[in-house]
């Protein structure tokens, strides 16, 4: 019996082997992991933490980019977590993991930038100069680190001291102030004991210094020793 000859267009062929093998791509990259997907997942959980952390800021957070040789599972829903020691400003780490169908765990770098109100000069203020009326106004800024660095309120600054040169339009950080010292050590100040319905004055010697705000001790003409708060006006009041 003659064999059969069967005749094969290679162009057909060719074609059809691609096929296949594409099919084959294409069901593999469904069961790996999408790294493009996962860094936007990321990011968003990030920036969610940032907001709830620093509200009235914004917020922009990038995630680092992922070796793409890693080969993970597909998870349908990652879990994401700021990793111990990583703050929510600047450059830090998260946990990305998966329970399942296919547990995994990958760590992700991540950099945030945070903008945000601060006090900004209206003009040059020099060191040792205190900070009036209309020296500072409000403005929006991007943080260089902390937020926390940033005072936000005028009313918060009273007593406090330049210590180095700010320039006009440049943020108020509180590195750049101290609490100005309105008593001395040794120093003669009026103590003001406010009771139930009465107020009573007298004279004492500080034993150390402070600012507004801060406590202090002192000694009264009689030998007593009592602590009090400093006020704005260099009186110490004392809790009867």
């Amino acid at each position: 019996m003659a064999p059969m000859i069967i005749a094969v267009d290679m162009r057909c062929l060719r074609v059809c082997v691609t096929l296949v093998l594409m099919c084959q791509a294409v069901a593999h990259a469904d069961d790996r992991q999408d790294f493009t997907a996962l860094r936007q997942a990321a990011a968003g959980f990030v920036a969610r933490q940032a907001t709830a952390a620093y509200p009235g800021t914004r917020v922009a957070v990038e995630i680092g980019p992922v070796d793409p040789r890693l080969a993970l599972a597909a998870c349908p829903a990652p879990a994401f977590a700021v990793s111990p020691g990583s703050s929510l400003w600047g450059a830090g780490s998260l946990s990305a993991s998966c329970g399942a169908p296919t547990a995994w765990e990958l760590y992700l770098t991540y950099q945030v930038r945070l903008a945000g109100p601060a006090l900004l000069a209206r003009r040059p203020l020099a060191p040792g100069s205190t900070p009036g009326p209309g020296d500072l106004a409000r403005g929006t800024v991007e943080y260089a680190g902390d937020p926390g660095r940033y005072p936000r309120d005028e009313n918060n600054l009273r007593g406090i001291v330049l210590t180095r040169p700010l320039a006009k339009g440049n943020p108020l950080t509180i590195e750049m102030v101290r609490a100005r010292q309105l008593v001395k050590a040794g120093q003669r100040v009026r103590i003001v004991v406010d009771g139930n319905g009465f107020q009573v004055s007298l004279e004492g010697i500080a034993q150390g210094q402070g600012g507004i705000g801060d406590s202090v001790r002192l000694k009264t003409a009689s030998g007593r020793y009592v602590q009090g708060t400093v006020q704005p006006d260099g009186t110490v009041r004392v809790a009867p």
